[in-house]
């Protein structure tokens, strides 16, 4: 019982720290992954936060478990959806699931090798909403009665900062449209066809492009693609710089603000 406290409190101090627990530098690549790594070590297992739709907030593996397929979707971040429907069905702890499951976390490849292995899935409950999962896989020691304590807790505490992460997703969005709005409409026409298509050229968050090729292909001066990105610059939607011959080289600040530029721009 004493070890099972200990845990537990361990768990809190997490939970208490200021700014709580989720990694707002990486608020939409792993932002749990602090997290989840103390857990699959106090569990001694290895451990998968998502969300209801699949998402990977945070993994942690003491065990390699998964071949190249698996590997990839946890690179990509994102569980497969027919995986996840049935993960969301579950509605309390299940613990101790078979690799002969279909809900078991082991990849059906490698189950003739992971022969003992386990896996526990604890629901992920805020306000009476489901925002996620917690999956917890192991071989040879099945999930008892304290771990399954504190995969519950720790589902309790995981559902307060995932409803805190969706807020500060939903202000991130507030901010850019506002940022974006007032940016665009300090453009003049030309500016705005300039811009359209250096965020039509924009797949990732950097880019290189060639302004004399859009000069000549829009009409417009150079000035005014210079004039276009400072404002944006002035803005803090994307930064800049002059790479001489091999054109300009072009880093948008987020990708909330590179999907809202899009979708203002309507490309």
């Amino acid at each position: 019982m004493d070890e099972i406290l200990e845990r537990l409190r361990t768990i809190n101090r997490m939970l208490q720290k200021e700014g709580g627990f989720i990694n707002r530098e990486k608020i939409n690549d792993l932002p749990f992954l602090d997290m989840i790594e103390r857990l699959a070590e106090i569990l001694g297992a290895n451990t998968y936060l998502i969300d209801e739709e699949g998402t990977l907030l945070g993994f942690s593996e003491a065990i390699d478990i998964n071949n190249a397929r698996v590997k990839q979707m946890l690179v990509d971040q994102k569980f497969p959806l027919v995986y996840t429907d049935e993960i969301n069905k579950i509605k309390r702890t299940t613990a101790n699931i078979g690799i002969e499951s279909d809900l078991s976390v082991f990849p059906v490849e490698t189950r003739d090798i992971f022969v003992t292995g386990l896996t526990t899935v604890t629901p992920i409950f805020a306000a009476g909403v489901r925002l996620g999962s917690l999956i917890f896989a192991r071989l040879n020691r099945p999930f008892d009665s304290g771990d399954l304590i504190l995969a519950e807790h720790s589902a309790t505490v995981i559902g307060v900062e995932v409803l805190h992460l969706k807020n500060i997703k939903t202000e991130m969005a507030t901010r850019a449209e506002t940022a974006v709005t007032i940016a665009l409409q300090s453009l003049s026409f030309s500016e705005t066809e300039a811009i359209t298509e250096i965020f039509s050229q924009i797949e990732g968050l950097e880019t290189r492009i060639n302004a004399s090729q859009i000069s000549a292909s829009k009409g417009i001066t150079r000035s005014v693609i210079v004039n276009a990105l400072r404002k944006l610059e002035s803005a803090r939607i994307l930064e800049s710089r002059s790479l001489g011959m091999k054109g300009t080289y072009i880093k948008v600040s987020s990708e909330v603000l590179l999907q809202q530029m899009k979708q203002k721009l309507e490309i």
